[in-house]
């Protein structure tokens, strides 16, 4: 696996923590989103998003794949 890949997939893992921490706040926040979601599906995911958006960045893939799990 590239370097690089595995620090998107690693930032990714850690947006969807944050935003989950930050929900922790919100009664009606979703706590849990992305738990049971492997590593490699969140790269196939990532690689997928940016094949299809090539002027998009790995913050617009980060909220897209939380979107989709939320």
């Amino acid at each position: 696996m590239h370097v690089n890949c595995q620090t998107q997939v690693s930032w990714v893992q850690g947006f969807i923590s944050g935003t989950n921490w930050g929900a922790s706040g919100n009664p009606s926040g979703n706590k849990n989103v992305g738990k049971g979601v492997t590593y490699d599906t969140i790269q196939h995911t990532i690689i997928k998003y940016c094949r299809n958006n090539p002027l998009k960045d790995t913050a617009d893939a980060a909220v897209d794949i939380y979107n989709q799990l939320y």
